[in-house]
């Protein structure tokens, strides 16, 4: 199949009125028109693809009573947790563990600080009155914080 000079000049022309164009490539070659064809082909079906797998996990999340009308209630640990367990429906281990590593931080309980406090007295400078009395307060403070 021969290509008209005429016709590729003509094309040439409208590309540059084509707002654009001059980051349009001119395909004369019929075998990368083929290819470029072929490879428009399997992008189309991938993103059909997508869109079919997208639908098919808002159903899924619906199902799972977290659909997004107003009147529900969805926690942010709620999506994670959905997200985790469909990840090990598709045998995705490491995705999934992904999300258990996240919703482990919001569904177990942090350890609890304790603050403490050291005070440091030095016994040559308090009398034998006063040294008793501070350790009389510190063995009443010390047996509160144990029936706690």
């Amino acid at each position: 199949m021969a290509v008209d000079n005429a016709k590729i000049a003509a094309a040439k022309e409208r590309l540059k009125d084509h707002p654009g164009g001059q980051n349009l490539k001119m395909i004369t070659n019929s075998e990368k028109a083929k290819e470029y064809q072929r490879r428009s082909v399997e992008s189309r079906k991938r993103n059909k693809e997508r869109v079919q797998d997208l639908r098919t996990f808002w159903k899924d999340f619906d199902r799972a009573g977290l659909g997004l009308e107003a009147d529900q209630n969805v926690k942010g640990v709620d999506v994670i947790e959905f997200l985790m367990k469909k990840a090990f429906m598709d045998e995705d281990f490491e995705l999934a563990g992904m999300y258990a590593e996240k919703l482990a931080q919001y569904q177990t309980p942090k350890l609890a600080s304790q603050q403490v406090t050291n005070t440091n007295i030095d016994l040559k400078d308090l009398s034998d009155e006063e040294f008793q009395a501070e350790l009389k307060r510190l063995e009443e403070e010390d047996s509160k914080k144990n029936s706690e």
